[in-house]
């Protein structure tokens, strides 16, 4: 080799290195920047946030509880992974979301590393670049619910099941299990059900049953249980209806009934599939084709088992009724390397070769630019002349900035593709999806009012002592971050218990619970002539409903962004 042959050589090797350091910066910065400034959000995050800090007080890492209620609707990885955290930093917001932004950068490195194994170094990049910028992944990497952890541990039990059948190397199977396990302590029975659907619907594809033979099982079994079954054996000894609980109730019936709200028609992931990888969702039809023409046999199991990985998560969960955006996020990682590895082919094609990856590719680019063009201009006539949304008024003064993102940078990607500049059309297209996010988390700051407590719950921890009762008027889900700010429990005032109906009403517990539940009726008597302060918060267009039911003595502390914050004493 030439001198001048090794030189080439060796600056490349400079440029793959820096390029590498450039995405784990820029990744980094995507994942943490303004994540402490955020508050926790109600509903899940608040509740996962909840369950994790009673965790780590009581030190009780076997049954979860949710304001100090049995919680046995998830298994315990997740809150145990954040109760160490908040051993080891304390509680806040940040430490609360901090293990899932770790997964989230975990899974982004592993999925580089397996793509460029798998295929090569200019595939993982381009894999890397859309990973981080796909709206799914990037904003349930941020929030403080389980499904990032369950991404990643699914992701590496079926990274393990590829290599394996895809390589012949048998021992990745054992790790396989092990992984499965772990999904398993994450989020349930899918923990070995999707590995195995997928794993079994490629077998059928590639026609190799008899690689069932050489799976090792056995062993696979003997791994999985000494994996999960402790922990069912100890939260049995604890809790002896867990079992019909967590299995009937949590899978099975969730599965097959819309009984948990959430309630959804089969087809809406389609929808959500193109929202949350846009705009390289755009390109998965032109991936799909150009992967299934591949003729090296290694990379055509690969990218069929990918394929495999997608079509079953997706099937799985359109089945049941009871649907929620972030369930698809597992199939961002397959869905980006089949796009990677689409765009390492068109950047790495002959200058000369006009259409490299065919006319529909080409047309992608146009469509972008007017969606991206026709998108913040509808937004922008809604929010100006359409009804009033209180999220879309804070976030009034982004709109400017986020349409010279999204136009500026779709028309610079398109402008770069018209001139056969192929990186940087590709880089435009990353960087608007990048930047486009940060200004989202900043909406996200603004919008936190609305979507949090945090406000009520400082107001409340100025003025209360310690005998003092916080109450919250409606389900426990709708405030379920108030626990968590005031790090203490509160009443709950509704005939709707959400996530503690069952355990609140199980008669062993009644004693426990006693004063903790109450009817709208029984609330207001008690608040009315109730030597204790009670503080109350409630939406405030409910609040007619407690005056209907003879409300008589209290102040109102606070009345803003659609909640209301009262206490039991006249000003």
């Amino acid at each position: 080799m030439s001198s001048a042959q090794n030189q080439t050589k060796a600056d490349g090797g400079r440029l793959f290195l820096w390029a590498g350091w450039v995405l784990a910066a820029a990744a980094g910065f995507l994942f943490f920047v303004f994540l402490h400034k955020i508050p926790l959000w109600s509903s899940d995050e608040g509740r996962y946030g909840e369950i994790a800090r009673e965790m780590w007080e009581s030190r009780n890492f076997i049954l979860p509880t949710f304001n100090y209620v049995d919680y046995m609707d998830k298994p315990v990885l997740a809150p145990i992974a954040t109760a160490l955290t908040y051993a080891l930093l304390g509680v806040n917001a940040l430490t609360t979301r901090l293990p899932l932004a770790l997964a989230a950068l975990a899974g982004l490195l592993m999925t580089y590393r397996v793509t460029q194994r798998m295929f090569n170094r200019l595939s993982a990049q381009s894999t890397a670049v859309i990973l981080m910028t796909s709206l799914g992944y990037v904003l349930v990497g941020r929030f403080a619910v389980i499904d990032m952890l369950l991404t990643f541990f699914l992701s590496a039990a079926l990274f393990c099941l590829m290599i394996a059948v895809t390589e012949q190397k048998r021992g990745y199977y054992y790790a396989a299990y092990a992984l499965m396990g772990l999904t398993f302590l994450t989020k349930g029975l899918i923990g070995a059900v999707l590995p195995g659907l997928i794993m079994l619907s490629f077998l059928i594809w590639t026609r190799n049953l008899k690689e069932i033979r050489k799976m090792h099982l056995g062993w696979g079994i003997l791994i999985f249980l000494a994996i999960v079954l402790p922990w069912i054996l100890a939260i049995l000894k604890q809790e002896p209806e867990f079992l019909e609980f967590f299995i009937y109730e949590q899978h099975f019936k969730r599965f097959a009934t819309g009984s948990f709200g959430r309630s959804r028609p089969f087809w809406f992931f389609l929808p959500i599939f193109f929202i949350i990888g846009f705009p390289w969702s755009l390109f998965f039809p032109s991936a799909i084709c150009k992967g299934l023409k591949v003729q090296n046999l290694k990379e055509k199991q690969v990218i069929r088992f990918l394929i495999c990985w997608i079509a079953i998560i997706f099937i799985f969960f359109s089945i049941p009724k009871s649907k929620l955006p972030y369930y698809l996020v597992p199939v961002l990682v397959p869905f980006s390397i089949l796009i990677g590895r689409l765009f390492s082919q068109w950047l790495d094609s002959p200058k000369e070769m006009k259409k490299p990856m065919g006319p529909a590719f080409e047309r992608i680019w146009e469509v972008i630019c007017v969606v991206c063009i026709i998108a913040p201009l509808g937004l922008a006539g809604y929010m100006f002349f359409g009804p009033k949304e209180p999220e879309l008024e804070m976030i009034k003064h982004l709109l400017p900035w986020g349409t010279v993102v999204v136009v500026g940078g779709s028309a610079a990607a398109l402008s770069f593709f018209v001139f056969g500049r192929r990186t940087a059309a590709f880089l435009s297209l990353s960087a608007m999806m990048y930047f486009g996010l940060t200004l989202a988390f900043a909406g996200m700051i603004v919008m936190s009012p609305l979507q949090s407590t945090y406000e009520s719950a400082e107001i409340i921890q100025d003025m209360a002592g310690p005998d003092d009762l916080v109450a919250v008027y409606g389900s426990p889900d709708r405030f379920s971050d108030l626990p968590f700010h005031l790090q203490k429990r509160i009443v709950i005032v509704s005939t709707d218990r959400g996530t503690l109906d069952r355990e609140s009403r199980e008669p062993e517990h009644a004693e426990y619970n006693e004063g903790w539940f109450f009817n709208p009726y029984e609330f207001v008597q008690f608040f009315n002539t109730s030597d204790k302060r009670i503080f109350c918060l409630l939406e405030t267009d409910r609040f007619q409903e407690l005056q209907q039911l003879n409300l008589s003595k209290y102040s109102v502390l606070r009345n803003q962004n659609g909640t209301m914050l009262m206490i039991n004493r006249k000003s």
